[in-house]
């Protein structure tokens, strides 16, 4: 699963108003296991008495290791005409999953951001956008890791707190019931930075309310427990 978080960090100078199509650079390490390449479009345009400024970008990762990787962790930044500056975190984790992302796998990675910032003092800023990715921390099925481990914090902690919501759920289903599973998936308890227990619960609300397949969700949940039990060394 890939997740984003945009937080704008501008440096308010430039006047530059325009719509840039960028090539994404790859600004990793040299010993990066990922390799990175794709395109963006940055605009910078007046709206309404501010800068409107927005980023769409699409880009492939290329797992350029000799080892299966179980999360990757990047950022995106990117500068707009005018010199503002803009940074994302993306996540890409498959803990709950069965595959992996083996030697060579390629997975797309696409996020957009738009913020509007008011007026400031203008002084000169580039003439043209860029836009970059590094890789700052990677998790092999082994256990080893490329990159800093405080990158991987807000990952690790998402991760934790949906097992724990995922055992607490397999707990209601085992002992309450399945009234009280069906009605826990209704109005689900997400604990704070559990957004793939969200996707989770979304998932088993789709077989059970489309699908009309309770065994099927009950089994889809199991699974899932099973892959992080047999993967409970990667938790932290």
């Amino acid at each position: 699963m890939i997740r984003g978080m945009f937080a704008v960090l501008f440096t308010l100078v430039g006047m530059a108003l325009a719509s840039d199509i960028v090539t994404i650079e790859d600004k990793s390490a040299a010993a990066s296991p990922l390799r990175n390449s794709g395109t963006a479009i940055v605009t910078e345009q007046p709206h309404d008495g501010q800068f409107d400024r927005s980023i769409q970008a699409s880009w492939v990762v290329t797992n350029s290791s000799t080892k299966d990787i179980v999360a990757v962790v990047e950022s995106l930044s990117v500068e707009y005409p005018s010199g503002a500056r803009g940074a994302q975190v993306n996540q890409y984790e498959l803990f709950f999953q069965p595959s992996l992302m083996k030697p060579g796998d390629t997975v797309p990675f696409e996020t957009s951001g738009r913020n509007e910032v008011g007026q400031s003092p203008l002084i000169v800023g580039s003439s043209r956008s860029t836009c970059d990715v590094t890789t700052l921390w990677v998790q092999f099925a082994d256990g080893t890791t490329f990159g800093d481990a405080q990158y991987a914090e807000p990952l690790l902690r998402g991760r934790r707190a949906s097992l724990e919501a995922m055992s607490r759920l397999r707990d209601i289903y085992q002992h309450q019931g399945t009234e009280s599973f069906i009605e826990e998936l209704k109005d689900p308890t997400i604990p704070k930075d559990a957004d793939l227990y969200a996707v989770v619960v979304q998932d088993l609300r789709t077989l059970i309310e489309q699908k009309h397949n309770m065994r099927a969700a009950c089994r889809r949940l199991e699974q899932k427990l099973d892959v992080a039990q047999a993967r409970i060394g990667l938790l932290n």
